[in-house]
């Protein structure tokens, strides 16, 4: 069996202590997740001596041109890796998300989009604030028809080993995270995310998610929900050091180099020139892109090589990290 066949199946027979579709709700209404993360381990067979590759995008779902010759160019790069996987960073189906497992928008923004022959891999979603106006829990129930859509809970971790190091991944749903503190699905968003990092052993920890921490290259001000991000979230990426943090509120490409142990990276860029907007440098911005695009990474047993790639796949920046 591939190793992709072993991400699938292993994955999807992971269970979460809790039933997925328990937690239906009404489309707008924000989901309760519940208070066990659905965590996964996916060896990678033959060892792990292959490099790991995976891509990053968000803001992805449009359905027009744009987001086709994104997928596209996915596809087209999905041999040279080989590609691994694919983080979702939310808001792939605006602008309120899907009305059950059997809306339309499955088959016009993913199935149709993706390829299913060359991009066979995992895609690992994240919410965002569209997709939380929809039936969430539907999300969760698609991924029972179609395993390339592996999202287990509303907030979920998972890990892969590659040349003897561990990688762990942690799906956090940002929109729910500055909600108000005595509404249940805001403590298991945060709990979901804090919980896994603390316990945590793994070499490398990427956080994936829709907000990001910075707007224009600098740190979010805008108000409560910006203190409320950084308390609930911020703070625990710099405790449990955490190396990278991928997020997509913005539809451009985005390098942040904050002076703290966590690079920041937006890749918000998936819907290609559909969504596309001018970009706006700010003072820890170090690369920036508008015009779609995505994010590569290889991880190759010494170094993690983070490539921001446009809409036709050319490369426009790299950022190495480099661990002991």
């Amino acid at each position: 069996m591939t190793m992709r066949a072993w991400l699938v199946v292993l994955l999807l027979s992971s269970a979460c202590g809790q039933d997925p579709s328990a937690g239906a709700t009404r489309p707008g209404t924000r989901p309760d997740p519940g208070t066990s993360p659905a965590t996964a381990t996916a060896p990678r067979t033959g060892g792990d001596v292959a490099d790991l590759v995976f891509a990053a995008l968000g803001n992805w779902g449009s359905g027009g041109p744009g987001q086709r010759r994104v997928a596209d160019t996915l596809a087209r790069l999905a041999p040279t890796g080989p590609l691994d996987f694919v983080l979702l960073l939310g808001d792939g189906f605006r602008p309120q998300g899907v009305a059950s497992a059997r809306d339309p928008l499955w088959r016009s923004r993913f199935e149709e989009v993706y390829d299913p022959v060359a991009l066979a891999v995992p895609f690992y979603p994240a919410l965002g604030p569209a997709d939380l106006k929809g039936d969430v829990a539907a999300q969760i129930e698609y991924g029972k028809t179609n395993r390339r859509w592996t999202m287990q809970s509303f907030a979920y971790d998972f890990q892969v080993r590659a040349h003897g190091r561990t990688f762990h991944f942690f799906a956090a749903d940002t929109t729910s995270l500055v909600g108000p503190a005595h509404v249940g699905a805001t403590r298991a968003a945060q709990r979901l995310v804090v919980h896994p990092l603390e316990q945590s052993k793994a070499d490398w920890k990427i956080v994936f998610g829709h907000r990001s921490f910075y707007a224009e290259g600098k740190e979010r001000s805008d108000g409560l929900e910006a203190q409320l991000f950084r308390d609930r979230l911020g703070a625990y990426l710099e405790r449990h050091k955490v190396d990278v943090y991928i997020a997509s509120d913005r539809e451009w490409l985005e390098l942040i180099e904050a002076g703290s142990a966590t690079l920041h990276v937006l890749s918000g860029a998936g819907a290609g020139a559909d969504t596309a907007g001018p970009a706006r440098r700010g003072p820890l911005t170090r690369f920036q892109h508008a015009g779609g695009g995505f994010v590569w990474f290889r991880f190759d047993g010494r170094r993690l090589a983070i490539e921001f790639r446009d809409a036709g796949g050319d490369l426009l920046h790299t950022r190495e990290l480099v661990k002991p």
